[in-house]
């Protein structure tokens, strides 16, 4: 079955079982990439999209928070849950890496 594109105001589940405020914050507004690193473990399992306007796909992917800001417009694809860290800010221009923005 053909997965519909993830217009961007569109809502999907996102992972909100932090501890603390800075890390709701983090989940919230900003790249994922911040909370995990460059890390492929466990504790970095989220919500995995692809954007095929930007070729990021195939074993990597955008955020959910990169998905919604900075490929807004963009032919979004959800494809799963997994670990690993956002490659929004190595394969495109990514604008969710500032807290608060």
């Amino acid at each position: 079955a053909a997965t519909a594109p993830l217009q961007g105001n569109e809502a999907t589940s996102l992972d909100s079982g932090s501890s603390s405020s800075a890390d709701m914050l983090l989940s919230e507004t900003c790249c994922s990439l911040l909370r995990t690193g460059f890390r492929k473990d466990r504790d970095t399992e989220q919500e995995m999209f692809a954007c095929w306007t930007c070729k990021i796909d195939f074993g990597r992917f955008v955020c959910y928070n990169c998905a919604k800001k900075c490929h807004r417009g963009h032919d979004i694809v959800p494809v799963g849950f997994g670990a690993g860290y956002c490659d929004c800010s190595i394969l495109s221009k990514c604008s969710c890496l500032e807290i608060g923005q």
